[in-house]
């Protein structure tokens, strides 16, 4: 039997997959999906109705290719059914004739240095004096220097049109049009404050509502508590995953010595909080009354970890893929972790294609993949006897296989590789781990300023002594080597070489 029997969301992640992608790169052929996706089941269908069980078993084989072909199709499909150009009410058939319009807040007002912006859905538009249904979205930045709030459901009328972004003028730098059209966002506008008003509130979706009214309360209490503005930046953006606050100085800091990611709220934190918490659940010998305690138990903090974030889609993406795999074996079905992985991916990209071609998407199955497949392979090139360093060298490992497994992709995306960064891992990820127990502790006690005071000074302290160690790293010479530009050829050949 193949080794991949037991893993069948991988041939269908795939085929998904690769529907998506040429539904990307070789548009125009929908009709021809469709027609073929409607012969292809209602063969399905004489075939089960008609056919004896033993001679369809006997078909197995190529019956299989076209299901896998009847995925792809359905992957080109979804592709399809979300651009704009397929859908008449959308704002980039009305972009030019739009004198105003009124919009719906998808987030709350981003603030960075001296530029705000936040992403708004159009819900109608004032077009040649008539208002009419549009839909779209909109990334919206205000004038330097407005104090004006904007928050999740806000319901904004805002005068003046919108604008399609177009490709940069050099084609050397970072492309931001075609990072938010990832977002389906294809129009931007700058606002002056005396532009925009707040007619009311009407939240798409009541639960994210309360979700970041959540967080806006934790981020509140980190402000009172965290005095110095570059820890409690670090903070915000470790456990809340809020990144606002982030200076350049510290973004390129980090960047440098490897340790971008642990800033970024995604599978790592949700890894660590998970393993934390198993790990205090055996101590506390509830799996021995009850086995599926201590699982279910982790996955209910993980969820409300991700409600604690504002269910940012990183999170949402590391929950759901670490709720599969924990459910797998709770049921004890006869599947691999690969299989789990693939089928999160699956549902994903079915149900937001464009994630496929985002950036954090890519890294963050990248890494997963490489500390599964690379990590035990890595890990058994040395052995220790001290327990201190068979921890160190286990933690070295899974940063090496993670390093390795995305190293060809982040040099495509950005051009450059951290040479240190093991070195910033040893103190950085412990770092992280305790940085972020203490951050939800302290929220978790904030009525109580008898414990929640002492773990905001404990936890400055640590942050504090992080950014020294990050800092002392990005000063080594050669800690950073830039300018590399590898092709997709390139990249395609170095994951060859990996495998």
């Amino acid at each position: 039997m193949s080794p991949w029997s037991h893993a069948p969301y991988v041939r269908v992640t795939l085929a998904l997959a690769s529907g998506v992608l040429v539904g990307r790169y070789c548009p125009g052929l929908e009709e021809l999906s469709a027609a073929a996706i409607g012969f292809l089941l209602s063969f399905y269908v004489l075939l089960v109705a008609f056919v004896t069980p033993v001679r369809f078993y006997a078909w197995r084989s190529w019956l299989g290719s076209v299901g896998l072909l009847c995925i792809a199709l359905l992957g080109y499909m979804s592709y399809w059914a979300v651009q704009p150009h397929n859908h008449p009410d959308h704002l980039t058939q009305w972009a030019a004739a739009v004198e105003a319009y009124e919009a719906v807040a998808l987030e709350d007002l981003h603030q960075r240095d001296r530029h705000s912006h936040v992403v708004v859905a159009v819900t109608r538009a004032r077009i040649r004096g008539v208002w009419q249904q549009v839909q779209g979205k909109v990334q919206v930045s205000l004038s330097e220097g407005t104090s004006r709030q904007v928050h999740y459901g806000d319901v904004l009328l805002i005068c003046g049109q919108p604008r399609a972004m177009g490709p940069p003028r050099n084609p050397y730098v970072f492309d931001y049009a075609a990072f938010l059209r990832l977002s389906q966002i294809y129009h931007q506008h700058w606002v002056v404050g005396s532009r925009m008003a707040v007619l009311g509130r009407r939240p798409p979706y009541p639960l994210q509502d309360w979700s970041l009214h959540v967080s806006r309360h934790c981020r509140a209490w980190l402000h009172e508590c965290i005095h110095t503005s570059a820890a409690r930046a670090v903070v915000l953006a470790l456990v809340l995953g809020h990144k606002d606050a982030l200076s350049s100085e510290v973004r390129s800091a980090y960047s440098e010595a490897g340790t971008l990611h642990v800033l970024a709220v995604s599978g790592l934190h949700v890894g660590i909080l998970y393993g934390i918490v198993g790990a205090l659940l055996r101590l506390l010998r509830v799996a021995q009354y009850l086995s599926w305690a201590s699982p279910l138990a982790s996955l209910m903090v993980l969820w409300l970890y991700a409600f604690v974030t504002g269910l940012s889609p990183s999170v949402l993406r590391a929950t759901l893929m670490l709720t599969l795999v924990v459910l797998a074996s709770l049921l004890h079905r006869r599947s691999s972790f690969y299989n789990s992985l693939s089928a999160s991916a699956c549902w994903l990209v079915y149900w937001h294609p464009h994630w496929l071609f985002t950036v954090g998407f890519q890294l963050s199955y990248l890494a997963v993949l490489g500390i599964v497949y690379l990590q035990p392979r890595i890990y058994r090139w040395w052995s220790f006897r001290l327990w201190a360093l068979d921890q160190l060298w286990l933690w070295s490992s899974v940063s090496l296989a993670a390093q390795l497994a995305t190293a060809p992709a982040s040099l495509y995306y950005f051009h450059q590789f951290p040479t240190y960064f093991l070195l910033a891992t040893w103190r950085g990820v412990p770092a992280a781990s305790v940085i972020l127990c203490l951050g939800l502790l302290g929220l978790a006690t904030c009525f109580w300023p008898g414990v929640s005071r002492p773990l905001a000074w404990v936890l400055e302290r640590i942050v504090w002594g992080m950014n020294a160690w990050v800092t002392h790293i990005q000063a080594l010479p050669g800690s950073d080597v830039d300018g590399i530009m590898p092709s997709i050829w390139m990249v395609m050949c170095l994951y060859g070489l990996l495998i």
